[in-house]
């Protein structure tokens, strides 16, 4: 079942991570979430360089532990512990709160492009300004957006009403689009820094 790109141990533990996540559930997802989300996480543990090029060394340890609230991923960064709560089915109850966030995001994110864009017309000028920890936000964002690309995706399955379907389909749209803007932005962000760092 695993796609032959992924090393096994890595393979082999994204699998026994997903056993412990849904076999413990009161109420099983179908086998297509299983599949899906798993898929997902293959994936992300794939492209974990393309999503965090510019501070992948300095993640020193990650780990997925399981409290009696939920699921919590712990980061270890080298200088400092990160603790992150995670939900394993967020509540469609949610989908207002993630639209007006995702709706600042998009605006935040072509803002940004245009204004990089227009600086990028001025020699040295964006050099002056980029900084890795833009970068990060950037990665940290395009991170983020697959978390509620998947969310928004498993929501419209869920619904039965067409109103609400089409309304989902106008933010995953977004969601694309923001990640568009995002790609963009970091590769002006990176090609900056890195001409700030050959000079």
């Amino acid at each position: 079942m695993l796609p032959q790109v992924f090393d096994t141990p890595r393979a082999d533990h994204i699998e026994n991570t997903l056993a412990l996540f849904f076999d413990g559930e009161a109420a099983p997802p179908p086998p297509s979430v299983r599949q899906g989300y798993g898929e997902e996480l293959h994936m992300l543990a794939d492209l974990k360089r393309d999503l965090f090029p510019w501070r992948f060394e300095n993640v020193m340890a990650a780990d997925l532990k399981q409290t009696p609230r939920g699921d919590v991923l712990v980061v270890d960064n080298g200088k400092a512990v990160e603790r992150i709560d995670l939900s394993r089915r967020p509540s469609i109850a949610g989908l207002p709160i993630i639209t007006k966030a995702l709706v600042q995001m998009h605006w935040d994110t072509q803002a940004q492009r245009r204004t990089l864009e227009q600086a990028c017309a001025t020699p040295g000028l964006v050099e002056q300004v980029a900084t890795p920890d833009m970068v990060t936000a950037y990665c940290a964002q395009r991170a983020d957006l697959r978390g509620y690309h998947r969310m928004l995706t498993a929501w419209r399955e869920e619904t039965s009403l067409p109103e609400m379907k089409v309304g989902i389909d106008r933010f995953l749209q977004a969601v694309n689009e923001i990640e568009d803007d995002s790609k963009a932005v970091l590769e002006i962000l990176v090609a900056a820094l890195d001409g700030a760092f050959r000079r």
